[in-house]
């Protein structure tokens, strides 16, 4: 039965209304032979203390129409904070765990949306959106312990898509939603689309970890996905992301490895650790990103079985000798290249790694080697393709990150650039 504030002290309206510091006093006063429940009021309590106390926006006192159009921020906000302080206390005093659950259905639109909306709750948002305005150039969501030092443990999330109007352009700063100090909890994301960040880990004196993730669709993002504390002492590890898809769009971005887009930072540079994160099966599409992973500082980190597909999309070229011919090929030197075709050319190995070695606007040479000599290939083949895959770089310049692998990597051509 969902839970319809308001609920009163002692059954009856014109007592006091139920908070957090109430309850947990009730709580502890359970076995004194003073205090007496009502079995409204002990039924209650056994909800929160299991955190299976249920909250719906769309409920009485917060009224939240759902509709996509009515403006529902303070509604679903409200129901987020009473939510939020029905949390229950862990093993320490820093340690906490949810004590009651937002329910969303339909689409609520938080067209003032000013400040993040805190989660430190479970969350049941199966079909629900929540509609943040163009402008907004901050967090959306903000699911764990917002406070330094402090986790949310063991919550289930079941999150809304969280997205902009589709014709949004990206505000610098906005963020879909951010993940701080949150332990051992379940995590399911919808889409999110249209921020310069989509979903941020991270740590404030404390870390996001031991958490599973489907990550869901991420879409139309600058950085899709950051794991990156933003605190000296925060940390990101032992993740585990499964599933899910990255997809970005030339037509949005204005271009092929647009500077600055990734579909997946990692970085720990200057603050703590990001490291034993485990990524299986995730989808990177799209050749928007000019990194389609990045590395700074991070270690031990693994991915398995993901899909990159693809650098940039397939141009057909014809092939005399040294000579690979494509009109305004855009290819660089240094670029890795592959090739596929129906009958191969004499001489070259087909999904197999060549690396640029001069370059014209319409003409290129590749060798087995970066700055080799240039392969001569011995006929021209017949429907010839060349990619230029995703790029990975590892930034050691001021940080040193190692040990990181890609395992059975899943894409059209069967290579990466590393970087």
């Amino acid at each position: 039965m969902p839970y319809n504030p308001p609920t009163w002290v002692n059954g009856a309206a014109g007592g006091t209304p139920i908070d957090a510091d109430a309850l947990n006093a009730m709580v502890a006063g359970i076995e004194d032979a003073d205090v007496r429940l009502t079995a409204h009021d002990a039924a209650l309590i056994t909800k929160v203390v299991k955190g299976d106390l249920a909250i719906n926006p769309r409920d009485a006192p917060y009224n939240a129409v759902g509709d996509g159009v009515a403006n529902d921020t303070a509604a679903v906000r409200a129901a987020f904070d009473a939510a939020n302080a029905l949390t229950r206390a862990g093993l320490s005093a820093t340690i906490r765990h949810p004590g009651a659950t937002v329910v969303l259905r339909g689409v609520f639109n938080l067209s003032t949306l000013a400040t993040p909306i805190d989660v430190t709750c479970n969350v049941d948002a199966r079909d629900a959106t929540l509609l943040v305005p163009a402008a907004y150039a901050g967090v959306a969501l903000r699911v764990g312990h917002p406070t330094s030092g402090s986790i949310l443990q063991a919550a289930t999330l079941n999150l809304p898509d969280v997205m902009k109007p589709a014709a949004s352009s990206i505000v610098a700063g906005s963020i879909g939603i951010r993940f701080q100090n949150l332990y051992s909890s379940k995590v399911q994301c919808g889409r999110t689309a249209y921020f310069e960040t989509g979903l941020h880990l991270t740590g404030d004196n404390q870390g996001t970890v031991y958490n599973e993730f489907f990550i869901g669709w991420i879409s139309y993002c600058k950085v899709a996905i950051l794991i990156r504390p933003h605190a000296a002492g925060g940390w990101a590890n032992q993740n585990y992301f499964t599933s899910g898809g990255i997809q970005q769009s030339t037509g949005y971005a204005g271009g092929i490895r647009v500077s600055g887009w990734r579909h997946l930072v990692l970085d720990s540079n200057g603050i703590n650790t990001v490291t034993g994160n485990v990524f299986v099966g995730v989808s990177f599409e799209g050749d928007v990103s000019e990194y389609v992973i990045s590395l700074t500082g991070a270690y031990d980190n693994v991915w398995v079985g993901c899909r990159h597909e693809q650098g940039t999309a397939g141009l057909a070229v014809t092939v005399s000798g040294s000579t690979v011919t494509s009109t305004a090929h855009g290819y660089a030197v240094g670029d890795l290249v592959t090739f596929s075709a129906t009958a191969a050319p004499t001489g070259m190995n087909l999904l197999t790694p060549y690396y640029v070695v001069t370059s014209a606007a319409d003409t290129f040479s590749v060798s087995a080697k970066r700055g080799g000599t240039a392969v001569t290939f011995g006929s021209a083949g017949t429907a010839v393709i060349a990619f230029r895959p995703q790029r990975v770089v590892v930034n050691n310049s001021t940080a040193t990150s190692w040990n990181n692998t890609i395992l059975y990597p899943m894409t059209p051509v069967f290579a990466l650039d590393l970087i």
